[in-house]
């Protein structure tokens, strides 16, 4: 695998091919539309597999003792590999972005954020899901293979850059990593807090209603209580890893 996985390498692959995995550099053009890199690194794919066909190489790795298996697993260790490259690439310019353009805002659509390496996986696996059985179905039809997956990547490429100006789903643009990952709390309503199961002063109220809160398991089970008694203080349980407790008057 590692010898065609070379062979790909030194005699298929298109010399743009690379060069396109460089174009992570375009997130420093503002309000532009960063998903059009990952469409680049495409293009080069489909350069080499143009240039694969026109080689004959699928021909002359049938004619190796080879699995003839191991020559379709190598072209698609060889795609993987060259996504796999530019997202790579991407990373230190992304956070380069960030540093020259202090409070960046693409108006376009996704910033240089982890929300858009999220959409160039998915990108890719759109994309490779349909170019490369079509492609490996005859080993000929290289245009055909790649504007039949084309035409899905590009419209998941404009709803991806749509996503972040839908209400409610803005903080696909924001650059803060906590906001990324959904770290941070939703929002409480009015009138309710978290406390301990073994809180009585709050549980104990007659007109608290006391609701399990559910999602992931957490090592302390919480209440969410909401109290009509608003003179009372509670014991609340701060969202901090190590449980810190304090003391929050109500009213």
């Amino acid at each position: 695998m590692k010898t065609l996985l070379y062979k790909q390498l030194r005699l298929v692959c298109h010399p743009m091919t690379p060069v396109f995995c460089l174009f992570g550099f375009m997130v420093i053009i503002p309000n532009y539309p960063y998903t059009v890199i990952f469409f680049y690194v495409m293009l080069g794919l489909f350069f080499t597999f143009l240039n694969m066909r026109e080689q004959k190489d699928l021909y002359y790795t049938a004619l190796l003792p080879v699995p003839k298996r191991d020559a379709v697993k190598a072209g698609c260790l060889f795609t993987a590999l060259i996504e796999l490259l530019s997202l790579a690439v991407l990373v230190p310019c992304a956070l380069l972005a960030v540093r020259l353009q202090p409070g960046k805002d693409n108006l376009v659509g996704l910033d240089p954020n982890l929300a858009l390496f999220a959409a160039g996986f998915l990108l890719y696996a759109v994309f490779n899901a349909v170019f490369l059985p079509s492609f490996y179905a005859n080993g000929y039809k290289v245009g055909v293979a790649f504007v039949k997956a084309i035409i899905p990547t590009t419209l998941a490429m404009i709803v991806f850059e749509a996503l972040p100006h839908v209400p409610g789903l803005m903080w696909l643009d924001d650059m803060d990593a906590a906001t990324q990952v959904r770290l941070q709390a939703e929002p409480r309503p009015r009138g309710s807090v978290s406390c301990r199961i073994s809180s009585p002063p709050c549980c104990s109220t007659a007109s608290a209603r006391c609701l399990r809160s559910g999602g992931r398991r957490r090592s302390m089970k919480k209440l969410i209580c909401d109290s009509n008694d608003r003179r009372e203080p509670v014991v609340a349980l701060l969202d901090h890893p190590v449980g810190r407790l304090r003391s929050l008057p109500l009213g």
